[in-house]
């Protein structure tokens, strides 16, 4: 015997003996889910599931389908008229398949791809306010020089469209970028407000915006039209946006309000009853958005917190500090979020309310919808995964002559997609269907004078409009 040789074949044993026991392990393994469909499927079968799912996928994706539109308002003939002119919208609304879906239409809404307009934007701060408050405003001027409107032959003064955010929105949202591009594209200079706090604007006052608060939105209306005196101003608002513009045309509506300088507005995706959405049980999907939405909010309360602890102290003291600790510890909890709790702990003693569901009485606008005098356009989807259906004033608006409320069946919040590609990129529906609405009224001004547009009576019939397109 060779010297060693006893201990490599002890060595060699050993080796095999490993060998063997990962194989019979890897024996005792369970196949993977995969692996036994595979199995269990011969390749023709795989090979014509794998194209009945692409062919699913491109007809969600390619085939357009056409959605109910209903337009409800009152039967005065200006009305008639105005549905007349948008009739060529009211009939095009073909989203893709998988529009259908709300939470798809409302992502695609919110994230698809949008023009860059840093480069023709021009920021401009206005403040301080009544009490000590900044807001901005970005702007966006078509490409048209200036005129003289005094002068013999001038072309008309170019409008003016001012476009309010959503709650913790700001000028660089998606679906406000499109809106401003679209505007400037029809021949419009775009403006959006940024309200207190959004678009990178540190507080310079303890109180954020709210959905209640108007002041910011009559200063802005004012600002804008010293400015630009002879220019015919469009308002259209998103979402919290939405509802703090028509809550704004009504408390504006009289004799030398501010909501005499607007020639029309539009709302968009309007919650308009918050007293109601915060009673009516939420799905969980409805929860999963609400504490999204809380997210923004804390963190603008944690990084103005040396503002917001002057709501305390005088001048102001609108809460205790054991309310003021209270805000404190719900935002700095990462587990807290979510409507009304946000609402009943900060939104509302900020803002000089006892109870959240007395600040969403006081802000909502379906309140305020019989003393509007402004022609307005309200836009909703039924399928609004944020607005229940039920918050729409349907009554209210069938008994005033300047409201017209267009309902989809499909649309999300804020989404309305259009067809594949479009929608990747493009404008929404109900872009093209707000911009057509101020435009006609424009155009019906023109035609008839102001009388024709502003402050129609309720003597032109009884009942209302309920057309389906």
């Amino acid at each position: 015997m060779l010297p060693g040789s006893g201990g490599s074949n002890n060595h060699n044993n050993a080796a095999a003996a490993a060998a063997k026991a990962a194989e019979m392990m890897a024996n005792t393994q369970q196949p993977s889910t995969s692996s036994l469909i595979k199995a269990s499927l011969p390749p023709a079968t795989r090979t014509a599931a794998a194209k009945v799912v692409a062919l699913l996928l491109g007809l969600a994706v390619f085939v357009r389908r056409k959605v109910k539109v209903v337009a409800i308002c009152h039967p005065s003939e200006l009305n008639r008229r105005i549905l007349h002119q948008l009739r060529r919208y009211l009939d095009a609304y073909f989203p893709a398949w998988v529009g259908f879906n709300a939470h798809i239409a409302t992502g695609i809404g919110f994230g698809k791809s949008a023009p860059n307009l840093e480069k023709l934007r021009q920021r401009e701060t206005l403040g301080p306010l009544y009490d000590g408050g900044t807001i901005c405003l970005d702007w966006h001027f078509a490409p048209h020089p200036p005129t003289d409107p005094h002068q013999e032959d001038a072309p008309p003064p170019t409008p003016i469209i001012l476009c309010i955010h959503g709650i913790n929105g700001h000028s660089d949202e998606s679906y406000l970028r499109h809106m401003l591009s679209y505007a400037l594209e029809n021949n419009m200079h775009a403006v959006a407000l940024n309200l207190r706090g959004c678009a990178g604007q540190p507080l310079t006052s303890p109180f954020t915006y709210s959905a209640a608060c108007t002041s910011d939105l009559h200063y802005t209306v004012h600002h804008i039209h010293e400015r630009f005196p002879h220019n015919p101003l469009f308002l259209v608002g998103f979402s919290l946006g939405g509802n703090l513009m028509v809550k704004f045309l009504s408390e504006e509506g009289h004799p030398g309000g501010a909501a005499e300088l607007i020639t029309a507005a539009v709302a968009v995706a309007n919650p308009w009853d918050l007293v109601r959405l915060s009673v009516v049980r939420p799905t969980l999907s409805v929860r999963f958005y609400r504490f999204l939405m809380c997210i923004p909010l804390k963190h603008l309360v944690r990084s103005n917190w040396h503002q917001i602890s002057r709501l305390a102290e005088p001048p102001y003291s609108v809460m205790t500090s054991d309310e003021l600790e209270d805000i404190r510890r719900y935002v700095n909890n990462p587990f807290t979020g979510g409507f009304p709790a946000f609402d009943e702990v900060a939104t509302s003693k900020a803002h000089g309310h006892r109870t959240a569901q007395e600040y969403y009485t006081e802000a909502s606008s379906a309140r305020y919808v019989e003393s509007i005098k402004t022609p307005l356009l309200a836009i909703n989807a039924l399928d609004d995964p944020v607005v229940h259906p039920s918050s729409l004033p349907r009554a209210q608006i069938l008994a005033n002559p300047n409201i017209i409320l267009i309902t989809t069946d499909r649309g999300g919040h804020i989404g309305w997609m259009d067809g594949f590609p479009n929608f990747l990129w493009s404008e929404s529906w109900a872009d093209r269907l707000a911009l057509a609405f101020c435009k006609t009224v424009l155009q019906e001004r023109q035609r008839g004078g102001e009388g024709s547009t502003k402050g129609q009576t309720r003597g032109d019939g009884e009942g209302g409009l309920r057309s389906r397109l």
